[in-house]
C-alpha cells in the first residue's frame, strides 16, 4: 500500500512541471503590477521545478521508472496533469471574470459621471438661457420706460393755469 502511494506521488512530476510553467508565466506577466506577488509566484515556480525533479529522481531511485521512459507519463501522472490543468483553467476563468466585472463597473461609473456632467451642462445652459431671457425682458422694460419718458418730455407741457 505504501509503495503504491509513493508511486503515485513520484508520478506527479509532470503536474509539478505544469504548475511551475503556469506560475513562472504568471509571475512574468504580473511583474509590473504586483511585484510582491510576482516574486512569490516566481519562487513557487522554481520550487515546483525543483520538486518535480526531486520526485522524478526519487521515482528512479526506488525503481518505479527508469531514465529510458522519461517521456512516458504514467496514469497517476495524467491524473495529476488533468487536475493541475483544471486548477489552472479555473483560476484563469476567475481572473478573467474579475477583470470583466471590474471593467464593467468602471464603464458604469464612467457612464454615471458622463450623465452627471451632461446634467450639469444642461443646468448651466438653461440657467444661461434664463439669464439671457431675463436680461432681454429687463432691456425691453427699460426701453419701454425710456420711450415713455421721452414721449412725456417731448410732448408740450400744459399750463395748469
Amino acid at each position: 500500500m505504501m509503495d503504491n502511494l509513493a508511486y503515485i506521488l513520484y508520478a506527479q512530476s509532470p503536474a509539478l512541471f505544469l504548475a511551475a510553467a503556469a506560475l513562472l508565466l504568471l509571475g512574468l506577466f504580473q511583474h509590473k503590477k504586483h511585484r510582491v506577488w510576482a516574486v512569490i509566484e516566481l519562487i513557487l515556480g522554481i520550487l515546483s521545478i525543483v520538486g518535480g525533479l526531486f520526485l522524478y529522481y526519487l521515482g528512479m531511485l526506488y525503481e518505479h521508472f527508469t531514465i529510458h521512459d522519461f517521456w512516458h507519463i504514467r496514469i497517476p501522472g495524467w491524473i495529476g496533469l488533468v487536475l493541475m490543468a483544471a486548477l489552472i483553467l479555473f483560476c484563469s476563468y476567475r481572473s478573467i471574470a474579475n477583470r470583466i466585472r471590474k471593467r464593467r463597473t468602471e464603464k458604469a461609473a464612467a457612464a454615471v459621471e458622463k450623465k452627471h456632467a451632461q446634467q450639469l451642462e444642461d443646468a448651466k445652459n438653461s440657467a444661461y438661457a434664463a439669464g439671457r431671457a431675463d436680461a432681454a425682458a429687463k432691456e425691453t422694460v427699460s426701453s419701454t420706460v425710456t420711450a415713455a419718458v421721452n414721449a412725456e418730455t417731448s410732448a408740450p407741457a400744459e399750463n395748469p393755469q
